[in-house]
């Protein structure tokens, strides 16, 4: 192999170190999947390699100062401004302690310690809208009522319902048409379970996600409304992800002004990726 020419001779890019972790997850195959890079990456190929990696968010870190990092995010369709899997994602790559993490949309919060992540979360804005043909597009029997909210540049559109989410029959166009009439938003139905938990399924066509293992850039959305409603007190569970067979658990505080939410996070796998 002696006569082969340096990298740089060939005009091949050296490959790019990645990980995939499952947030919100303490066991293997379960959880939301997050892919991390601390690479230098040409910013023009981010979105080719969240193509590529296809997992629910790529995130590209990059430590800024001490305690400080910044972190882009992408779906496999687009940028976003801000997100809790991505968050807890970016926080473990960049190791324990406690750390301030600036996307576009959200200077947050961020902490890692023996196994488990948490950031904290932007208030979030809600609005109560109107349930026109979300029944039909999540396959529902029952709404008590519908929400949009942003936090961080992100939208999220959150049902409360009294339906079990094994039940669901979601329709993939329809929830689209609703997505993209609400700014690319993730579209979620909740309950409240019998054992205090919230139980839910929530859909990202709009990102390139049919269904998102566990959404908890939406959970301080959820928290408000539930909270609102009389259904939730300052710290719960958040169940996800069960119907798909990535079991997911979101844990939140969110009490007066302040939001935080967090999970284990399990190492998945690693590798790189050749780009030619």
């Amino acid at each position: 192999m002696g006569d082969e020419l340096p990298r740089e001779q060939t005009g091949m890019r050296a490959p790019i170190m990645y990980r995939i972790v499952n947030v919100y997850a303490a066991q293997g195959f379960a959880g939301n999947p997050v892919a991390v890079i601390t690479d230098s990456v040409d910013p023009t190929l981010m979105q080719q390699i969240a193509r590529q990696l296809n997992c629910t968010a790529t995130v590209f870190v990059r430590q800024t100062g001490p305690g400080a990092y910044s972190a882009r995010m992408f779906s496999p369709k687009f940028e976003a401004a801000y997100g809790g899997a991505g968050s807890l994602g970016a926080v473990w790559a960049m190791g324990e302690g406690r750390w301030t993490q600036t996307t576009s949309g959200a200077v947050v919060e961020t902490e890692y310690r023996d196994g488990h992540g948490y950031t904290t979360q932007p208030e979030p804005k809600v609005e109560m809208i109107p349930r026109d043909g979300l029944a039909r597009a999540i396959g529902l029997r029952t709404i008590e009522g519908a929400y949009l909210g942003e936090a961080g540049g992100a939208h999220h559109l959150v049902v409360v319902t009294k339906d079990e989410p094994g039940g669901f029959a979601p329709d993939s166009s329809r929830l689209a048409d609703i997505a993209a009439r609400h700014r690319r938003c993730t579209i979620g139905a909740f309950r409240l379970g019998g054992d205090g938990t919230i139980h839910g399924r929530v859909f990202a066509p709009a990102q390139g996600v049919d269904e998102d293992p566990a959404c908890a850039g939406g959970a301080g959305i959820v928290a408000r409304v539930m909270q609102c409603n009389g259904t939730a007190g300052e710290s719960f569970l958040i169940r996800e992800g069960e119907e798909i067979g990535r079991p997911s658990r979101i844990e939140v505080v969110a009490s007066a002004g302040a939001i935080r939410v967090g999970g284990p996070i399990t190492l998945a796998a690693d590798g790189r990726l050749h780009l030619g």
